[in-house]
């Protein structure tokens, strides 16, 4: 059975929460960051396998949004079941959205 990359495998001065007290969020990398956020791994696999899965990969703006009518097209490859649409006003609010990847 092969065994998955865990944090631990890293040497304790580049494991993302040591680094952060040590150096401070800047110094972290946006996934790395998540792996905090996420703190375990889905089931099966570990933190790290499972924030590169999460990293946000496509992004549009409002702008974007109306000109393509809002209608923004993915490679069912990428997807899973089903595909979370955040939504973010300038102000933080946020609006979160599910959709079943047909």
């Amino acid at each position: 059975m092969n065994k998955s990359f865990t944090i631990h495998d890293l040497p304790a001065d580049e494991r993302p929460r040591e680094r952060l007290v040590k150096l401070g969020e800047q110094a972290l990398s946006a996934q790395e960051l998540l792996q905090l956020i996420l703190g375990r791994g889905a089931a099966g696999e570990s933190v790290t396998v499972t924030a590169q899965k999460f990293m946000m990969t496509n992004y549009f703006f409002a702008e974007e949004l109306v000109e393509k009518e809002f209608g923004i097209e993915f490679p069912k490859k990428d997807c899973g079941k089903e595909i979370m649409a955040v939504y973010v006003d300038i102000y933080g609010n946020e609006f979160r959205e599910i959709f079943k990847v047909k």
